[in-house]
């Protein structure tokens, strides 16, 4: 919970500091990307007992790491073979899921 509250007040201080002190596209560009890369963290770091599904977000990542391009494009996967594919590639790269969840939390704002 402290993290929550750590947040919000980072978010009116900075908000205060960067806000009011300087005008200006460029500053509300910064404070938007801290923001942004702030909530990122908090999303893509949680513990794996946060939230109703992150478990089983992991359990699915643990199956797609086994799966091949093969399997995945013939066969009936129980998530959309677009999710499966971002599962499958990312744990090429690592099979911690926690990478999972930073490339997710990071890419949801665009």
């Amino acid at each position: 919970m402290g993290i929550y509250i750590y947040n919000i007040i980072v978010v009116i201080l900075l908000g205060v500091l960067l806000l009011h002190m300087y005008k200006g596209n460029a500053t509300r560009k910064i404070y938007f990307s801290i923001l942004t890369l702030q909530m990122a963290l908090i999303a893509g770091l949680r513990g794996y007992d946060v939230g109703w599904d992150t478990r089983n977000y992991v359990w699915f990542f643990s199956k797609a790491a086994n799966y091949n391009l093969k399997f995945i494009f013939t066969n009936d996967v129980e998530l959309e073979k677009g999710y499966v594919l971002l599962e499958y590639f990312t744990s090429k790269i690592s099979t911690n899921p926690t990478v999972l969840f930073l490339i997710i939390a990071i890419f949801i704002p665009f």
